[in-house]
């Protein structure tokens, strides 16, 4: 079976200047973080060059600006402190965190189709769905949002001519969902880091 491994680093968890002294981080980092005026902001871009400089190494940005090795496939998100690195060896890869934010009603009637809002699946857990399946493909947000096809939430889909599959889960109440670009499943192996 595939195996994805996901990375986590809560930065509620830890201060600015613990980041800061992380002997992983190189200087563009942390000058690139100088453009972040919020704190957790700020956290999340350090701990995100962390860990990518940690498992991935060099890494460039392809076409859509989406992340690339040539070790790897990897991915990105965070929310609310907590940054996710998606890493896979085999397949592209997308993953999507979200925290506890609101969001509101005129939002779900954007993003969910028919279906997706009469599926009793909250506004959370059909977004990161469609989120993860985009980055996995390397694509923004478009216009027509609803017809990515987050159903079912843990199964194989087809959008733009392309398989995948996706996983979602709840950990420490943030809604995570993975996409690999396969019809294969695949095992998540959750690798919390301090």
């Amino acid at each position: 079976m595939v195996k994805v491994d996901l990375y986590m680093l809560d930065t509620n968890q830890i201060s600015l200047e613990s980041l800061l002294e992380n002997p992983l981080l190189k200087r563009g980092d942390i000058e690139e973080s100088l453009k972040y005026q919020d704190p957790t902001q700020k956290k999340e871009h350090l701990a995100s060059r962390i860990l990518k400089n940690k498992y991935v190494g060099v890494f460039y940005f392809g076409e859509n600006f989406k992340p690339k090795s040539d070790n790897c496939f990897f991915n990105v998100s965070h929310s609310l402190g907590l940054v996710v690195l998606a890493l896979n060896y085999d397949y592209e890869i997308g993953v999507d965190v979200e925290g506890d934010k609101e969001r509101g009603p005129s939002l779900a009637k954007y993003i969910m189709s028919e279906e997706e809002y009469s599926s009793g699946y909250s506004l959370k857990e059909i977004w990161t769905v469609k989120e993860s399946m985009l980055k996995s493909v390397g694509l923004r947000v478009p216009n027509r949002f609803k017809e990515i096809p987050a159903l079912p939430l843990n199964g194989v889909k087809k959008y733009r001519d392309k398989i995948m599959r996706t996983k979602t889960f709840v950990f420490n109440e943030y809604y995570i969902c993975v996409c690999l670009l396969t019809d294969e499943d695949f095992s998540i192996n959750i690798i919390e880091e301090r």
